[in-house]
């Protein structure tokens, strides 16, 4: 198994040489990882990391999409469903808002269809003004709320 000195700089992770990696943590103790588990987490920091980058873009185009359609909106939130994001908007009339919804949907092409949100799974759902019992049903217990 290949070895490495305490030194300051990169490490070297090659599955071809070496079988595991040894940590030794602040706390003084050790952890014995297999290498492949060690390379996959590295993968998943990577992952985590750009899957934040992408939500909190995600959540400002909202925000701005929401900034310019109060007149129509009464609320809006963004919960989890079926395996991704749901942007609910609540219309502030109970008939049917074409342009509202037009620019609902060209807003969720806007997201689908750009490479910079490949990890980002959203659909979006307008409800004619409804009460809160009706909006609750679309709602995750963990959702957020646009506020004003």
């Amino acid at each position: 198994m290949a070895t490495t000195q305490a030194k300051k700089g990169w490490v070297h992770l090659d599955p071809a040489e070496s079988a595991g990696v040894i940590v030794s943590m602040e706390d003084h103790n050790t952890v014995f990882l297999p290498i492949d588990v060690v390379i996959r987490a590295c993968g998943s920091v990577e992952k985590i990391s750009r899957f934040t980058k992408q939500l909190t873009d995600t959540l400002a185009i909202l925000g701005e999409w929401i900034k310019n359609h109060t007149s129509g909106v009464k609320e809006a939130y963004l919960t989890s469903r079926d395996a991704g994001l749901l942007f609910l908007v609540v219309c502030r009339s109970k008939s049917f808002n074409e342009s509202l919804e037009d620019s609902l949907t060209d807003l969720d092409i806007q997201i689908a269809q750009n490479d910079a949100f490949d990890l980002i799974k959203l659909s979006v759902l307008a409800l004619p003004d409804s009460g809160p019992d009706e909006v609750a049903s679309f709602l995750d217990t963990q959702s957020l709320k646009y506020a004003e």
